[in-house]
């Protein structure tokens, strides 16, 4: 019996030091109740961009009102820090805001070298017509008489151009519209040319010097019965007076050592005295009865 006691003992210590099984533990799962999600709302970020700055628009340089008011010519030129010469562009308006016609520059264009410029002319007396044409910018281009190009109209009821002279598109020329704008005077080749709008008829006389490196600058008197044009050969310039009835010629003034860039013509100040303007601003006429130049005094700067 005290053997069997001894024995039970040695077992219970030998059980006591082996080492535990490797039970895993028990995990105590708590079941958590699946709730509605609360959505929270997406913020899309705007992309920041650089902006370049797109050209502006420049107020009009032109703004030339129809006779009969219900009609604007406005060009303007979109500036983009390059030259204040941009590409040009012709719009006609009506009296309640709207473009009704719009005219692109149509001819070559450098925009670092801008030696062709878009202008309107004016209105025919009916309003039914613009004329607009190009001219070389003496400070780009060889200063001449001829300094217009592609005199054209544009029809307000249709919306159509044409070329108004029968001349080449690209010819250099002078023109001068009567009072009426029912003729057109202009120069070609070695001819001074009338024109009837209304008509499609044509009056031509040669040029009165032979021989010329330039002619131009025609312009009508107040009347219209008159006509003036300008010739040059070597240094010498003349001005030569037309009957634009009888398409008789003369000269009635020469200037020695006359330069396009320092002078330029003025208008009238009356039928018998065209006027021009110097370099210094100096105001003279020509006296059409006398045939002589006289100084009128400097434009006065306004205040």
């Amino acid at each position: 019996m005290k053997n069997h006691y001894l024995l039970i003992l040695l077992i219970c210590g030998l059980a006591s030091c082996m080492p535990a099984p490797n039970n895993p533990p028990i995990s105590t799962i708590t079941e958590t109740p699946t709730s509605t999600p609360t959505l929270i709302p997406t913020v899309t970020q705007t992309p920041t961009f650089t902006i370049t700055p797109s050209p502006t628009f420049n107020p009009y340089r032109t703004v030339i009102n129809s006779p009969n008011g219900k009609f604007s010519a406005r060009k303007h030129v979109f500036w983009n820090g390059i030259s204040e010469y941009d590409k040009p562009v012709i719009e006609i308006w009506d009296q309640s805001g709207n473009i009704l016609w719009q005219v692109p520059y149509q001819t070559e264009w450098n925009p670092l070298n801008p030696i062709v410029g878009m202008s309107i002319y004016g209105w025919s007396p009916d309003s039914s017509k613009l004329y607009f044409y190009y001219t070389l910018h003496y400070d780009t281009g060889v200063p001449t008489f001829a300094y217009v190009r592609n005199l054209q109209s544009l029809d307000i009821a249709s919306g159509q151009t044409e070329y108004v002279l029968p001349i080449s598109v690209d010819t250099p020329t002078a023109f001068a519209f009567t009072p009426d704008m029912n003729k057109v005077a202009f120069i070609s080749g070695n001819m001074v040319s009338i024109l009837d709008l209304s008509t499609g008829l044509e009056n031509k006389v040669d040029i009165l010097t032979i021989s010329f490196d330039d002619a131009g600058w025609i312009f009508y008197s107040p009347s219209g019965n008159r006509l003036i044009y300008h010739t040059r050969i070597s240094g010498d310039t003349f001005a030569i007076l037309v009957n634009p009835q009888t398409m008789e010629q003369k000269i009635v003034y020469q200037w020695t050592n006359f330069t396009i860039s320092s002078y330029k013509f003025d208008g009238w100040s009356s039928e018998e005295y065209p006027r021009y303007i110097d370099y210094l601003e100096t105001i003279s006429v020509l006296d059409l009865s006398t045939l002589s130049q006289v100084s009128i005094g400097t434009i006065t700067p306004t205040p």
